[in-house]
């Protein structure tokens, strides 16, 4: 009779895993911040400077590139998919009356990104299907991902 209550237990205790593996931290999270700041985060700035072709003014263009949303999806099979959304703002500048003439405003599509990931125990590693390799640490329904040297944080 006693075995017959071993063998529950041993199938529990099994079937629970290890509590920081994969399955810890499979599903759905949502970007929080970048680099310690909220959404939307300024990726990339520069300035040109470019002639207009049917008035000859001379322009000076300020580009920016914020991060405006961003998702990370971690599957049961240790594979992921990583979605951002960027918007770029063009502002055109007349150099001659110091006035602004005109902006645009592009939101790109998403830029998704697929690979696999690792866990162990804290530790996070992603791998994405071009071999570029990301490292992070994952606590709670928190992920903490570094690219570039830059934090960016997900949110389950």
């Amino acid at each position: 009779m006693r075995s017959g209550a071993i063998v529950p237990a041993l199938a529990v205790a099994l079937a629970c895993g290890d509590s920081t593996g994969p399955t810890s931290v499979m599903g759905a999270y949502t970007l929080q911040s970048v680099g310690g700041s909220a959404l939307p985060y300024l990726a990339a700035q520069s300035m040109r400077m470019e002639q207009d072709t049917i008035s000859g003014q001379i322009l000076v263009v300020d580009v920016t590139a914020h991060v405006i949303n961003g998702s990370l999806r971690l599957h049961g099979d240790s594979t992921y998919t990583h979605t951002a959304t960027h918007r770029v703002t063009e502002d055109f500048f007349d150099v001659l009356h110091g006035e602004l003439l005109d902006t645009k405003v592009t939101t790109l599509a998403p830029d998704t990104t697929l690979g696999a990931f690792a866990v162990t125990g804290t530790s996070i590693q992603l791998t994405s299907s071009d071999g570029a390799v990301t490292n992070g640490s994952h606590s709670g329904d928190t992920i903490r991902l570094v690219w570039s040297g830059v934090a960016w944080v997900y949110q389950r």
